[in-house]
């Protein structure tokens, strides 16, 4: 690629797909549907510490090929293609009984425009998780590894 011109104003860059970049320069957020999802499930528990695991999703679903210019895109923001992730998560009871969890998992169907294309796909976001021990709500967090 030639040098610009020591004059000239704006940007170069060299990249291998010139429909990724235009998609990336000129994407909106056009439309965020929430579809999240809370269960709740009912836990025998110990005095102490107890432990909790679950499994989360995160990243995005999408019908297109992988690295093509929308698949890049979605990349650039969400990071992966949706996966599952096993976690845990501990909490202290002070007696032998039950604890209520709540999970809710963050779901949002979302559409781009970029000039006239669109791109449409299905986000997991993080979960939230609270467990009722006690007569206490308290929230609950994952234990160790990335967001992931």
């Amino acid at each position: 690629m030639p040098a610009a011109p020591a004059t000239a104003k704006g940007v170069t860059a060299q990249v291998g797909h010139f429909s990724y970049a235009f998609i990336a320069a000129n994407a909106q957020l056009i439309e965020r549907e929430d579809r999240s999802v809370t269960t709740k499930t009912r836990v025998k528990v110990k005095a102490g510490k107890n432990v909790f695991n679950y499994n989360e999703i995160s990243g995005y679903e999408a019908d297109y090929e992988d690295n093509s210019a929308e698949d890049k895109f979605l990349q650039g923001i969400y990071l992966h293609r949706a996966k599952t992730v096993s976690r845990t998560t501990e909490f202290e009871a002070s007696a032998d009984g039950y604890a209520d969890i709540e999970t809710t998992q963050y779901i949002f169907d979302v559409t781009y425009k970029s000039k006239r294309a669109y791109v449409f796909a299905t986000i997991y976001g993080r979960q939230e998780k609270t467990a009722t021990v006690d007569g206490q709500t308290i929230p609950l967090y994952h234990k160790g590894g990335s967001s992931d």
